[in-house]
């Protein structure tokens, strides 16, 4: 069979398509700026519906769920953030060379009616400013800049926070395949996120590496043994729910060598955290039983399995307020809370 013409242009254009396409996006991740250095992303109705929220909400997370901006938004434009919110992402920027890491921090809520939002902040009162399409209401200003902004991105997104976070959103909005997935590194992280996750997330940095060798020498009791690891720009994590809570980190390392010697160092202190809990708490030793350590390639994933009454009894051990130090309260204008 010959194809000439046309044919052969359409057919070559649909398979290249396919191969830039790549895996989907998690959800979350189609409008995150190229700049992104976290994310954070929350599947609210999964995690909100498991033994190990409501034990941690019953620590002290209520009174910090309740100082966080977002789910006050949402009951203020009469959404249930439990119910009609499918998504939470958060993302982090780091603009120029400053030596604060992050000073940016949004969020993106999806999974919910857009236009019902978009009605009642025009509804509000609140002025707007629009930017490529966006209409951005300003909430808060602190000299002169929007700290926290809301604006609707699609029919199912809404985003929440910095406005200049917003305004590149909007951007990557306006020119699809502008945002952090057209980075190649964060691309192949983000394609390695199972899909059954409840939580996700992403971290980019100029090195990573001393964090995670200050984490493994913790596991391993003290021990400086990874102070070789070689330099880590970008990782991944995703949490999958059930009985048994997955956990998997991805690393992208520089070179396929360096990978080798990234798992090596691993698997190394996985063996020791495994006989250094064996030898402090017998009866915990189980639980790094999974812990896993593969390559392929540049990516390095480590993984583990925990009991999720595990988990809850955790929790349960730990001091409560996890959330009330992470999520300082911001009031929501008055305007806001009564539709007005």
């Amino acid at each position: 069979m010959r194809i000439r013409g046309r044919r052969l242009v359409a057919l070559l254009a649909s398979i290249l398509s396919g191969c830039a396409a790549g895996k989907p996006l998690p959800p979350g991740a189609a409008y995150l700026p190229r700049d992104s250095v976290f994310v954070l992303s929350l599947d609210l109705p999964t995690l909100t519906s498991s033994d190990l929220y409501k034990e941690l909400k019953e620590s002290g997370g209520r009174v910090g769920l309740n100082r966080i901006n977002l789910l006050n938004f949402a009951k203020a434009a009469g959404l249930d953030p439990f119910k009609d919110v499918k998504w939470v992402t958060f993302v982090g920027r780091g603009r120029g060379d400053s030596a604060v890491p992050i000073d940016e921090l949004s969020a993106v809520a999806s999974g919910f009616d857009g236009k019902k939002v978009y009605d009642f902040l025009k509804g509000s009162g609140l002025p707007s400013n629009p930017h490529e399409g966006m209409d951005i209401f300003p909430i808060v200003i602190v000299q002169d800049r929007c700290r926290f902004c809301l604006g609707v991105l699609d029919d199912t997104t809404a985003a929440f926070g910095d406005g200049e976070t917003l305004k590149a959103m909007a951007d990557v909005r306006h020119a699809q395949g502008s945002g952090i997935s057209s980075e190649t590194s964060a691309a192949a992280l983000l394609g390695r996120i199972d899909p059954r996750a409840a939580v996700w997330g992403l971290v980019r940095g100029k090195d990573l590496s001393s964090g995670l060798a200050d984490l493994l020498a913790r596991i391993q009791g003290g021990s400086k043994g990874t102070a070789g690891l070689a330099p880590i720009s970008d990782l991944s994590f995703f949490v999958t729910p059930g009985e048994n809570v997955v956990v998997a980190v991805d690393a992208l390392a520089g070179s396929n060598e360096d990978a080798l010697l990234m798992a090596d160092v691993l698997q190394g202190a996985g063996s020791l955290g495994k006989l250094a809990l064996k030898q402090a708490k017998p009866e915990e030793s189980g639980l790094l039983s999974s812990f896993r350590v593969q390559v392929d390639g540049r990516l390095v994933r480590v993984s583990a399995s925990v009991p999720q009454a595990k988990l809850v009894e955790l929790a349960r051990a730990a001091a409560g307020g996890l959330f009330n130090s992470a999520f300082p309260s911001i009031g929501i204008p008055s305007g806001l809370s009564t539709g007005r």
